[in-house]
């Protein structure tokens, strides 16, 4: 294996856990805002709005374990 094709490959891999990292944070930011959301929602008694929350708080779960995610789906980076 030459050394000089190294380098593309570890910028790639640097590259992927760092768009991961970014990706996991929003997914966490995501679930914050949408279980602020589902605490009026429930209080409320708003249907629509819980659901919404509920859908957000998956949705952003999915997002903050993006690693575990693709690694459950075949891909290994």
């Amino acid at each position: 294996m030459n050394v000089n094709n190294l380098g593309p490959v570890v910028a790639l891999k640097n590259f992927a856990t760092l768009f991961m990292a970014i990706v996991s944070i929003i997914g966490i930011i995501i679930i914050v805002k949408n279980v602020m959301e589902l605490g009026p929602a429930i209080q409320q008694q708003d249907s629509g709005t819980i659901s919404n929350a509920i859908k957000g708080i998956v949705g952003g779960a999915i997002m903050a374990t993006i690693g575990v995610t693709l690694a459950f789906l075949g891909f290994k980076i």
